[in-house]
């Protein structure tokens, strides 16, 4: 934290916090809001999810694919999207399919960040300090916002209720994407030796 890398490290690990703040939440209270607001029963949420689960599975397979192919920004702009897309329409959309479609993009974005979060926070350091520069950024400046972010939703939700507690936190991974695109460089198509030194 003493040496060049520091201000990349604590902008990835904002980066991280933002992530985490919104697909720490938008899967876990999902249920508390389609039955609380929404009047689903709970075997209605049960196969909402499972029918998202399956169907994101298969895009997040091919996150990384669209990492090399197309780059970590233009990546990131997809994923990022979708993520903030879905978390927002699975608090705010009525109707089972409309709901359980919202929720597919939720899940998908949840998972699918991961990659793009980690591609940036592993290639942008040099081998020497890139496993100390990933526990600072997400294991340990990221994880404020994975463990701080339920509590503070669940606050906000005694006030406003789960859908707009929770669908307030899709701008967060808009915030993130635009911390990405202003001050991370592209990694993609270049030796790790190369990446550091952007």
């Amino acid at each position: 934290m003493r040496g060049p890398y520091a201000g990349r490290v604590v902008l990835l690990g904002v980066i991280w916090t933002l992530t985490y703040a919104c697909t720490q939440n938008a899967i876990t209270f999902w249920k508390e809001f389609a039955v609380g607001e929404r009047g689903f029963s709970d075997g209605e949420v049960g196969t909402a999810i499972s029918l998202a689960a399956v169907t994101a599975m298969p895009l997040v397979f091919t996150a990384g694919k669209l990492l090399d192919w197309i780059g970590r920004k233009p990546g990131a702009v997809v994923i990022f999207g979708l993520t903030a897309l879905g978390t927002a329409g699975a608090y705010t959309l009525h109707g089972f399919w409309p709901l359980t479609a919202a929720l597919a993009l939720g899940i998908f974005g949840a998972s699918a960040v991961l990659p793009v979060l980690t591609a940036f926070t592993t290639e942008l350091f040099p081998t020497a300090l890139r496993g100390d520069a990933y526990a600072w950024a997400n294991n340990l400046i990221g994880r404020i916002g994975h463990v701080a972010s339920p509590v503070l939703l669940g606050v906000a939700a005694e006030a406003v209720g789960w859908g707009l507690a929770v669908r307030v936190t899709a701008i967060l991974p808009i915030l993130a994407l635009a911390l990405i695109l202003w001050g991370l460089p592209e990694t993609a198509n270049r030796e790790l030796e190369e990446t550091s030194k952007l």
